[in-house]
């Protein structure tokens, strides 16, 4: 069993089977153990070999080693975790909310932070949503006010959505004046045919959910949007939870979500449906993607975690959950 340690800005130390290593791959501790329980709250309880004894744990303080009764600070860095305890869903908020932060590495928001090495614009838009409302958006604020270009590229071609995206991120940090809006206009008429957004976003058109990031973007610094959302069938566009109008119906954007639990979470906040609560696993992490195109799962194979192309804890499963649960 493994489990990721280091929130927010914390160092990010990974337990795996006895093992404390950093996201490197070089060891810090080793311990010859015979059971253990783990748990992304609570930590690591463990029984060593003779009868001695191990907790490996996080709280507001910082990280923590304890042997034999023996406690040592491993990270001394106090953190003001959100308190969900008056919330009906007070223990997965808390727990999601961590999960969040766990992604978040050296300021920047990764899907996952040990098979992602880049971030993604449009799953940082989600997680922002998430970190706003935590009162943790500024562990992102650097990188945020720092971009220059509203793309990043990782489906290997420019994704129309991520201007929207952009739009919406400088909002939290800045104003139209950022040289990322001007960057963003100077780039839009690239993606218009008779004011219709065209481009491909997750290997296809959606010009709907294109079009509503432009306008939320616009809308979230506070400037006109240059474009209407069309009328038509959009795949994606009930993923747009945040604008469920104008929106013309057809099949759900995702049918099978066992790999991408994002899309079910999203499209379940924009209908208004019961919660996909069997998509937040209840294990060490709740939160999962896998059989993800662009993800590096030798990576974290390299470091002890295991063969399978699954992820876990990820950010935008973790946020699109969370902001489920806060409104519902």
């Amino acid at each position: 069993m493994d489990l990721l340690l280091g929130l927010a800005d914390r160092p990010k130390f990974l337990y795996s089977d006895g093992v404390l290593q950093d996201l490197r791959g070089a060891v810090l501790r080793r311990w010859s153990v015979e059971s253990a329980e783990v748990n992304l709250v609570g930590g690591v309880s463990a029984q060593l070999a003779e009868g001695e004894t191990l907790r490996l744990w996080e709280d507001h303080v910082g990280i923590h080693v304890e042997t034999n009764g023996v406690v040592e600070g491993l990270v001394d860095r106090p953190l003001e975790l959100p308190d969900f305890s008056g919330h009906r869903h007070g223990e997965l908020l808390s727990r999601l909310y961590r999960e969040i932060l766990l992604c978040i590495v050296d300021g920047i928001p990764l899907p996952n932070p040990l098979v992602y090495q880049k971030p993604w614009i449009r799953d940082a838009a989600m997680v922002l949503m998430a970190l706003r409302i935590g009162g943790h958006a500024e562990l992102i604020g650097g990188w945020i006010t720092s971009l220059k270009d509203p793309f990043d590229r990782n489906n290997g071609v420019e994704e129309p959505d991520n201007l929207g995206q952009a739009l919406y991120l400088v909002s939290a940090f800045s104003d139209a004046s950022h040289p990322l809006v001007a960057e963003v206009f100077r780039r839009l008429p690239e993606f218009l045919e008779d004011g219709r957004m065209v481009g491909t976003t997750d290997f296809g058109p959606k010009p709907v959910y294109q079009a509503k990031w432009l306008r939320f973007g616009c809308e979230s610094l506070g400037i006109p949007c240059p474009i209407e959302v069309p009328q038509e069938y959009d795949p994606y566009a009930s993923l747009f939870w945040m604008d469920r109008s104008p929106h013309t119906p057809g099949p759900p954007s995702c049918t099978d979500c066992n790999n991408y639990p994002y899309l079910q979470w999203a499209q379940a906040h924009f209908d208004g449906t019961d919660a996909p609560m069997a998509l937040l696993d209840g294990g060490t992490y709740l939160t999962w993607e896998a059989e993800a195109s662009q993800a590096d799962y030798a990576r974290q194979a390299q470091i002890g975690v295991g063969e399978s192309k699954t992820c876990r804890p990820h950010s935008w499963h973790a946020a699109e959950a969370f902001l489920y649960l806060i409104e519902h």
